[in-house]
């Protein structure tokens, strides 16, 4: 990341605190609106917390899947036979609990920005698909 990517997510980071104390949400996606029109090259970086309104348990919030069984390390993935059958056995037992998820407002969001050419690459460590 070269130093004016740093700047610009610094900025980004402290704008959103900005938004809790005393911007308002409205003029912080002015803003944000602003940032992305300038911008030749955005990428979107999201996490389990766009995927909860499509009723997808995040992962580490209090009653998400790490309150209810601990994690598997990859290391512990790798040396273990046991571990890597029980990392399939979890994710069986959860693509039954979250079913056939729909999209929510804000991945058609990122996507429009995608199709429009807003939008260069999309980061994801979400498991909804």
């Amino acid at each position: 990341m070269n130093y004016l990517n740093t700047h610009i997510l610094l900025n980004f980071c402290k704008k959103i605190n900005q938004v809790k104390y005393s911007m308002g949400w409205g003029a912080f996606m002015k803003e944000l609106k602003s940032w992305i029109n300038e911008s030749a090259y955005t990428v979107v970086f999201t996490g389990a917390g766009i995927s909860t309104d499509s009723g997808i348990p995040d992962f580490r919030s209090p009653g998400g899947l790490w309150s209810r069984v601990a994690p598997i390390d990859f290391r512990g993935f790798v040396a273990s036979e046991e571990m890597r059958v029980e990392t399939w056995r979890r994710k069986v037992l959860l693509d039954q609990e979250i079913g056939k998820p729909e999209p929510n407002k804000a991945h058609y969001a990122i996507s429009q920005l995608v199709d429009v050419g807003k939008v260069s690459k999309v980061i994801t460590q979400n498991i909804d698909n």
